[in-house]
């Protein structure tokens, strides 16, 4: 049974299900370091309904605590995941 894995590199994050891309957040640096902005959100449709964009914006934020990272979205997916999760403002600019 395959394992599905986070992984980042060059501002995007993947999970992975085995060799298989099952979703991705693209982000892009702020200037400055001030943080990432999260230009998309994108979930493969094989994956879809399993709640796979939630699980890679918990691990976006993960990143973002320990980066010290603020986050800006452009991201219709990620603008709703924080208006639903008003806990998670702290990480945000705009």
């Amino acid at each position: 049974m395959r394992r599905m894995e986070f992984h980042f590199e060059n501002n995007q994050l993947q999970l992975l299900y085995g060799e298989k891309i099952a979703g991705y957040i693209q982000l892009a640096d702020l200037p400055k370091d001030e943080g990432k902005v999260i230009l998309k959100t994108f979930v493969d449709q094989d994956f879809r309904g399993e709640g796979l964009a939630g699980d890679l914006m918990d691990q976006l934020l993960q990143l973002a605590e320990k980066n010290n990272w603020k986050l800006k979205s452009q991201c219709s997916y990620a603008t709703h995941y924080f208006e639903n999760h008003p806990e998670y403002e702290n990480y945000l600019i705009y």
